[in-house]
């Protein structure tokens, strides 16, 4: 007979971002890379290998660089929105600044410099 193993519990350090609603019309690819990149960010060290998150993104950073103007503007539009969403409900900081700096901090240069608060 197989002997009974216990199960332990751990601590979650994994970040896992708030489900957006669709009614936010947002692009699901959009969604899902923020889903990826808000992990790697927010995810202690012990969860995501702080060196392999920062080359992930450091990777990702530099295919949105690639994107057209009008891509990047409609993408700072819907940043604007999630944001908005965040804060209304009352999301944490650390989440709302990641939001409102994420093209910038992907390299992309930006129409205007400032952010919609």
């Amino acid at each position: 007979m197989a002997k009974k193993q216990s199960v332990k519990m751990v601590p979650k350090t994994a970040f896992v971002m708030p489900t957006l609603p669709a009614s936010l019309k947002l692009d699901p690819l959009l969604i899902s890379l923020l889903h990826t990149m808000s992990f790697l960010e927010f995810s202690d060290d012990d969860a995501v290998d702080p060196d392999f998150a920062v080359e992930v993104m450091e990777s990702v950073g530099a295919y949105l660089q690639r994107l057209s103007p009008e891509q990047v503007s409609g993408i700072q539009s819907q940043l604007t929105k999630i944001a908005a969403y965040a804060r209304k409900k009352k999301l944490p900081d650390d989440f709302i600044d990641f939001i409102g700096d994420f093209l910038e901090n992907a390299g992309v240069a930006l129409e205007d410099d400032e952010w919609d608060d």
